[in-house]
C-alpha cells in the first residue's frame, strides 16, 4: 500500500521479539550475533511506553534505537475510516451494516473527538492509551467479532495510504537508512 523501499525486506527478515521492556535482552541478542557477523546492522523498535528508559537502557553500539511517539504501535491503528472498513468486510451486507453501526457508536463514545476526527493529530490520548489492551478489543467485542492481538496487522492491511500516520513512513525511512543503506535515497 505504501510501496516502500522495506517492503522486500519484510518478506523475510529476522525478527527477534524482547515481548515488553526487556530492552537488555535485545541488546545481548545483538551483540551475541554480531560475534559472528560483526558487520551486522540492527534496529530495536520500541512502543512509546518505554520513552522514560533510561538512554544507558537503550544506547548501543550499530543497534538503532527507535521510539513510537505513541503509547503502542497499535495506536496507529486507530483511524475510524479503517478500523469501520474492517469490520464491514470485503463484501459489506445487512450483518455488516450492524456491525459498522455498532463499532462507530463504540469509537464515538470512547475516543475522544479530535482522535475521533482527525485521527492522524497525536493526541494525550493516542500517546498514553494502551489501546490493544482497551479500545480495540471494546471496538471489536461491540461488533460481535474476536480479533486475538497478533491477528490485528489484519485491520491494517484494511488501511489506505492516506490513513496511515506519517511517522510510520518516518519509521520506514529510518529504518531503511539503517539495514539498506544503499537502497536509500
Amino acid at each position: 500500500m505504501l510501496g516502500h523501499g522495506m517492503s522486500a525486506f519484510f518478506e523475510s527478515p529476522f525478527f527477534y521479539p524482547i515481548h515488553g521492556r526487556n530492552v537488555r535482552d535485545a541488546r545481548g541478542h545483538f551483540f551475541a550475533l554480531r560475534a559472528v557477523r560483526p558487520e551486522l546492522r540492527a534496529v530495536l523498535l520500541l512502543d512509546g511506553d518505554n520513552r522514560d528508559l533510561p538512554d544507558h537502557d537503550t544506547a548501543a553500539d550499530d543497534l538503532t534505537v527507535l521510539c513510537w511517539e505513541r503509547y503502542e504501535i497499535e495506536n496507529y491503528l486507530l483511524h475510524p475510516d479503517s478500523l469501520l472498513r474492517f469490520i464491514s468486510g470485503a463484501a459489506p451486507d445487512i450483518f455488516s451494516a450492524v456491525q459498522r453501526r455498532n463499532g462507530e457508536k463504540f469509537l464515538r463514545d470512547n475516543l475522544p473527538p479530535a482522535a475521533f476526527t482527525d485521527p492522524l493529530r497525536d493526541s494525550d490520548y493516542l500517546i498514553a492509551t494502551p489501546s490493544s489492551k482497551t479500545l480495540i478489543p471494546g471496538f471489536l467485542r461491540s461488533a460481535g467479532l474476536a480479533l486475538s492481538k497478533r491477528d490485528y496487522f489484519q485491520i491494517a492491511a484494511t488501511m489506505k495510504a492516506e490513513e496511515i500516520h506519517p511517522e510510520v513512513k518516518l519509521k520506514l525511512d529510518e529504518m531503511q537508512r539503517v539495514l539498506l543503506p544503499a537502497t536509500s535515497a
